[in-house]
Parts: structure tokens; sequence; C-alpha cells
């Protein structure tokens, strides 16, 4: 799923708990740099602040990320040479939807079957 240019992720939905990959084939991809981090947060604050180096593939640059929070996922992106791309200074934002209820009655289903069997 595309939802900024650029950027991509492997689901059609952010959802909170689960992990996700994310790609990357902005400017510093374009621009053929070596080495990518990606710079995250969560919500106004940027709780759980974090960065991860990520893995330069031929279809961009690439990098797991935990959701931990059902606040808005903000991230911006530097090389190991401190450039930054954040956005013309909007920072890249994304809406993470909460866990739904019917999800977790699923999972706990699945973890009483396998109990059972």
């Amino acid at each position: 799923m595309e939802l900024v240019k650029n950027i991509f992720f492997n689901t059609d939905k952010l959802i909170e708990n689960e992990t996700v990959k994310i790609s990357y084939t902005g400017k510093f991809f374009k621009e053929n740099f070596d080495e990518v981090y990606v710079h995250f947060g969560f919500g106004d604050n940027w709780d759980n602040l974090s960065e991860i180096k990520m893995n330069k593939t031929e279809l961009g640059f690439q990098a797991e990320i935990s959701l931990v929070s059902t606040e808005n996922l903000n991230l911006c992106f530097r090389t190991n040479t401190n450039e930054w791309d954040n956005n013309s200074g909007s920072n890249y934002s994304f809406h993470i939807e909460p866990v739904s209820v019917a999800m977790v009655a699923v999972d706990i289903m699945l973890i009483l079957s396998f109990l059972e069997s």
C-alpha cells in the first residue's frame, strides 16, 4: 500500500500491535545513498522514539516497524551524513487503527483450539 509518494507498507491498514514492513524509494534512494535510517515515533510528541537502519534493496530501502500505539505514526528519513527527508518540514504521518474486538476474539479462539488439540 502506498500512502504517500515514495513510502510503501506491506499491508492495506496500519493496525496497532502489528509489525509492518516499510519501503522508501524517495530522495535518498534516487540519489543512490548507501545508508538510510527511518526515524519514527507516535503521536504529537513522537512517543517511543526510535531509529532503525534500513536495508538497501533493488526496490528501495526497507525496514520493519512495530506499531506500539494507536496514535499516528510519524516518521522521517536520514542518511549517515545527517541529511534529512522530513517532507519539507512536515514529516510523514500515518493513521494507525486500534485492534478490533473481532480480531482479538479470533486470536483467543485460535489459542483455545490449539490448547485443546
